[in-house]
């Protein structure tokens, strides 16, 4: 029993030893290319959804012009790049799956402003006041100031409320699974007409003897979104299903955390109790020791195989074009927690022996 013991804890830390290094060679492996090649970009500045659009301004143009132009573009791209890329999206997730909501429009993209300077309500109440006070003294003038004040807050207020609701209206709601990258990197995400595609590279030369070639973007409409900012496949759904989800994942993350920590802070707590009162090889510490043990391993396998379960259950809506992140990434992401796993799997046995020696002493005695 004991040869078995220690030949299992052997195998485990070599197993983690052997991981370990396979980690650091496979990340420390330089890619090297034996060719060149060329991309010829679109020349229209709105093709593939305006992704390669570029500013384009005449040497002759005044400063002023330029930097309006200048300032114009960036903003649009901005909103274009800040839309493809999936940032300012609202979520909740769990690591592995999660539910994601976002605004269809910004507000620079709405036909009102919350801060309208002109606006008409704002200009007829400064003019009913000006007819009240034909000639302000300096007191009625911070009156006059001050009711102002009042009723650009109170219009301004009115005006968010309604943008808000202008915006819930569009709001758009997806299932997101986590862990996704693009398998070619010069393949890119975009949405236009608020449809969702891919500008990939079509070869129209290979590689041949001068190591050279050559080729140029064409897009494909996908069913799904793609954010690369946190690397999350989003699936449409409604807004009752996200609600649905939404809930279901706060109660999963609730009882997760709760679990995380009993199992990994306060079994251990009542561990270090039970030593400093001079109980330390009880059966019920060894027990203790166990259950952090097999906690360990049962979070570690569900982080790592439950992306591939939700990969069977949602493969007609993940793209060819998309990989999940390699199997040892997955498990050097837990390599923390197989590591409490096997200090708690060692300093169990070794309560086990103690526990075994002192129960043998009292029998002697």
């Amino acid at each position: 029993m004991k040869k078995i013991s220690l030949s299992m804890t052997a195998s485990l830390i070599a197993i983690a030893g052997i991981l370990l290094i396979i980690y650091f060679l496979s990340s420390g492996k330089a890619v090297k290319s034996s060719y060149s090649y060329g991309i010829i970009l679109p020349d229209s500045d709105t093709a593939l959804g305006g992704i390669f659009s570029s500013l384009h301004v005449q040497d002759s143009t005044p400063y002023y012009i330029y930097k309006k132009s200048e300032d114009s573009f960036n903003s649009i791209k901005q909103i274009r790049d800040n839309r493809n890329s999936g940032k300012a999206m609202e979520s909740i997730s769990n690591g592995v799956m999660g539910v994601f909501s976002t605004n269809k429009k910004t507000f620079s993209e709405l036909p009102f402003h919350p801060f309208n300077p002109g606006d008409t309500v704002i200009k007829s109440f400064i003019d009913s006041l000006n007819k009240v006070y034909l000639k302000p003294s300096a007191k009625e003038s911070e009156v006059m100031d001050e009711l102002i004040n009042k009723k650009l807050s109170s219009q301004t207020t009115y005006r968010m409320d309604s943008i808000n609701k202008e915006l819930e209206k569009e709001k758009l709601y997806y299932f997101g699974l986590r862990g996704y990258e693009l398998k070619d990197y010069d393949t890119q995400f975009y949405i236009a007409d608020d449809k969702y595609h891919l500008a990939y590279v079509k070869w129209d030369r290979q590689a041949g003897e001068n190591h050279n070639k050559e080729g140029h973007y064409e897009s494909k409409q996908i069913k799904v979104r793609y954010t690369s900012e946190r690397k999350t496949i989003l699936i449409p759904i409604s807004k009752k299903i996200y609600k649905i989800l939404n809930i279901t994942i706060w109660a999963f993350s609730f009882l997760t955390g709760a679990l995380i920590l009993y199992f990994f802070f306060g079994l251990p707590i009542r561990l270090l109790i039970n030593i400093s009162k001079g109980k330390a090889f009880t059966k019920r510490n060894i027990q203790m020791l166990n259950q952090v043990c097999l906690f360990a391993i049962i979070i570690s396998f569900f982080t790592i195989v439950s992306p591939y379960i939700f990969r069977l259950l949602f493969w007609q809506h993940i793209p060819d074009d998309f990989k999940m992140e390699s199997l040892l990434n997955k498990i050097f992401d837990n390599l923390v927690v197989l590591f409490i796993a096997v200090i708690t799997f060692i300093i169990a046995k070794a309560f086990k022996k103690g526990y075994t020696l002192q129960y043998e002493q009292d029998l002697t005695i």
